[in-house]
Parts: C-alpha cells; sequence; structure tokens
C-alpha cells in the first residue's frame, strides 16, 4: 500500500455530497445559459468542460485509484482499455475534422466509422461500465453503500437494456 494513504480515515457520506455531486453539471449549464450562436465562447467550452469531466469521472479517478491501492488490477485494466477506446475516438474525430473541413454529416466518407463510435460513447458507459461494477461489487463483502451502488447500476443496466 502507498504510504499516501491514511488507513484509518472513514469517508462520511451523506445526502449533500449526492445532492451536489448529481445536480453540480446540471445546474452548471442552466446557469451558464447556452445560446444558440455559433461563436458564443460558452458554445466551445461548456462542451470541452463536460468531456473533461466525464474522462474524469468515467476513467482517470479509478485508474488513480488503482495505482494509489495497486490491488486493484481489474480497475487498473478496464481503466487503461476505457482510457485508450475515448482517446482513439477523440484523435479519429479531430483528425478526421481536420482532413473534411465543412461538409455535412452525410457527405461524410467514413460514416460508418463514426457511426460505431458515437455507438461506442453511448452504449459504453450505458451498458459495459455498469456491468463491470455490478461484477466489482459483487465479488466484495457488501456493506450497505455497496449494496446502495449495485442496485443502482442494476437499475441503470434494466432502463439501458429496456429503452
Amino acid at each position: 500500500m502507498a504510504s499516501i494513504i491514511d488507513e484509518t480515515y472513514s469517508s462520511k457520506h451523506d445526502l449533500y455530497d449526492a445532492l451536489l455531486n448529481t445536480l453540480f453539471p446540471i445546474t452548471f449549464v442552466i446557469l451558464l445559459n447556452v445560446k444558440n450562436e455559433e461563436k458564443s465562447i460558452k458554445n466551445f467550452f461548456l462542451p470541452l468542460l463536460d468531456d473533461i469531466l466525464y474522462n474524469m469521472v468515467t476513467w482517470a479517478i479509478p485508474l488513480i485509484v488503482s495505482f494509489t491501492y495497486g490491488d486493484t488490477s481489474d480497475i487498473m485494466i478496464f481503466s487503461i482499455i476505457n482510457m485508450l477506446l475515448h482517446v482513439f475516438c477523440a484523435v479519429s474525430a479531430i483528425v478526421y475534422a481536420i482532413i473534411t473541413p465543412r461538409k455535412k454529416l452525410h457527405d461524410r466518407d467514413f460514416y460508418g466509422l463514426y457511426f460505431s463510435i458515437v455507438v461506442f460513447l453511448i452504449l459504453f458507459p450505458v451498458i459495459i461500465i455498469p456491468v463491470f461494477w455490478i461484477i466489482i461489487i459483487s465479488r466484495q463483502t457488501f456493506e450497505p453503500i455497496d449494496l446502495v451502488f449495485l442496485v443502482l447500476f442494476v437499475i441503470l443496466l434494466v432502463v439501458a437494456v429496456l429503452a
């Protein structure tokens, strides 16, 4: 275990933390009042901030935790694969945007590639991530917070399959 880890620390989760973490992105968008103008700086920075926050929650934080604790190789491997897939999607979108500027979506030559990237970016967080965490959580001893997360991930998976 790393020397920076305090073994005696116990986290106090409360309703305030859950509400803040859930409602912050929503209120951030509402408070900034995104406009439909193409040259609005908000239209550039909000998607960028959204992407950064999404990547932090999806793979950066689990990767940092897995490197810190060292005994969670499943999470480390999953986070690295997730990171590589998201970086590939971002790089391919940037390269394609540079190669084919100012064309409509239906004019694109690589429509199949970008359709698969869009499907991946939608289905991966909705199906693969909950399945992974259901497997990880179900292999541990259950604590009340683990049970809450397990129920939430199962609900998310069921809703994704039914939708």
